[in-house]
């Protein structure tokens, strides 16, 4: 291939990414549509798999899983028949994370684990980092706050050594995650606000949006409440301009935690109904189950016991499916609290959004 068709590849790939990272997702599909064309027609089969990469993430992110699982596995296949073990590891890890968001944790496990096994025989940095990254979440979901921990750290190393930034914003927001586990909120808040000043650097709305939402519940915690609601304001201007309802679903959540330590119960509920119906009408199971155990826990205050009972077994079923561990065990000890006493029901849900 010569200089100038490179420069070509290269020029809609950038382009291809801009349009990606500001969440400009019909745009971005199409540049990424128009990328794979032109690689086809060079026979540019780096391009053509990174092409197929870029429609699957694009697919997945407007929550057409299905063609993005298929996009995934067609890249997979193409890179393995080639002997293309880098492009392979990250098709297989493009896979795990259409399972991942459907709640197919097993399953989205073992792939990562195959990715990270390929990426780390030929050394690719990025990869390694994506992948330990995507097992971090998984951990942090099934309650191993140490183990994601570890491997959150790894992917920070990963993307120091490769100069990805863009892994580097994920890392410092799982790890601001983890830290709110741990209930260590000032570490939290300093993990969240790293990630923010990287984001805000290079415009990547999709990851600046998580992480304005995912510092509101640190923030919550140590009595930072009017920072909270600016920050959730803000998690919602970029969620309303890149189409992420999980994003909305997840504010509404924490807007009716804050209506409630303040009080404003009517407003708790009314701020719940729109999360859950949000999480219902775009089949968010994550964002709806922890609706839900915010639910009970207002209810509980409301004096409603048995009702807030009901509804912390229905959440605890469907964590349950989606293999969060730690908030089944919470979720237990609020329900034999609640039979018991009314004390386990009233403190905030910690589970940060995905």
């Amino acid at each position: 291939m010569t200089a100038d068709k490179l420069d070509h590849a290269q020029s809609e790939m950038e382009r291809a990414s801009a349009l990606e990272r500001a969440g400009k997702w019909s745009a971005a599909m199409e540049a990424y549509t128009q990328l794979f064309d032109i690689a086809i027609h060079r026979g540019d089969l780096s391009a053509t798999l990174s092409a197929l990469r870029g429609q699957a993430r694009v697919r997945q992110r407007q929550g057409r899983h299905d063609e993005a699982e298929e996009l995934g596995r067609l890249s997979w296949r193409i890179a393995d028949v080639n002997g293309l073990d880098r492009d392979a590891a990250r098709a297989i890890n493009m896979v795990a994370t259409v399972r991942h968001s459907v709640g197919d944790l097993s399953e989205a496990k073992t792939l990562y684990e195959e990715a990270l096994e390929k990426a780390r025989q030929v050394r690719d940095e990025d990869t390694i980092g994506l992948v330990c990254q995507n097992l971090g979440v998984i951990a942090n979901i099934r309650g191993d706050l140490r183990e994601a921990r570890t491997l959150y750290l790894e992917c920070v190393g990963s993307a120091v050594r490769s100069g990805n930034r863009l892994t580097a914003i994920a890392a410092y927001n799982n790890l601001g995650m983890v830290c709110t586990d741990l209930k260590e909120w000032m570490e939290a808040e300093l993990y969240f606000d790293r990630g923010i000043e990287i984001a805000l650097r290079f415009e990547h709305l999709t990851f600046l949006g998580r992480l304005y939402l995912n510092r509101a519940e640190p923030l919550i915690h140590i009595g930072e409440l009017s920072r909270a609601l600016t920050g959730l304001s803000e998690a919602e201007a970029v969620a309303k301009t890149i189409g992420d309802r999980a994003i909305v679903a997840a504010a509404a959540r924490f807007r009716a935690i804050i209506a409630r330590q303040e009080g404003d119960l009517e407003a708790a509920d009314a701020h719940l109904a729109i999360s859950l119906a949000i999480a219902r009408e775009a089949r968010l199971e994550l964002e709806y189950a922890e609706a839900l155990g915010e639910i009970s826990r207002l209810r509980q205050e409301q004096g409603d016991s048995a009702e807030a009972v009901k509804t912390a077994r229905d959440a605890r079923a469907r964590f349950l499916t989606l293999g969060a561990v730690r908030e089944v065990e919470k979720l237990d000890a609020a329900i034999a609290g609640s039979i018991g006493g009314p004390e386990s029901l009233t403190s905030p849900n910690t589970q940060a959004a995905q």
